[in-house]
């Protein structure tokens, strides 16, 4: 039997600093909740928060941050065995955050894949 691989699909938001992490975040968390999902106030109070902590350990069903941040979350996932990841880019329909992936985040980890 052929070996099985691990895959995950999580949401992703790639930005160049930590500030832009806040800043895009607030403005996903102010757009009107969907009608099929929850509203999750751990993210609201996450990315209104000025304490100058980083996003990634407080959401952490995210893959969140600067360039180097999403590597070093993705190379965890990687240290546990994912070898294929589906990513939904939570800037969309914007595409900064897919063409900063391919820029810095991709060719960091191709060292890995």
């Amino acid at each position: 039997m052929a070996e099985l691989e691990l895959s995950l699909e999580v949401q992703v938001l790639v930005v160049p600093t930590e500030a832009d992490v806040k800043s895009i975040a607030r403005r996903i968390a102010d757009l009107p909740s969907s009608k099929r999902g929850e509203v999750r106030p751990d993210i609201l109070d996450a990315v209104r928060s000025d304490d100058g902590r980083p996003l990634h350990p407080t959401i952490d069903d995210w893959v969140v941050g600067t360039p180097e941040a999403v590597t070093r979350q993705l190379d965890a996932y990687l240290a546990l065995g994912i070898s294929h990841f589906m990513l939904w880019f939570l800037d969309f329909p914007s595409l900064d955050g897919l063409k900063l992936f391919a820029e810095r985040v991709r060719p960091a980890l191709r060292s890995t894949l």
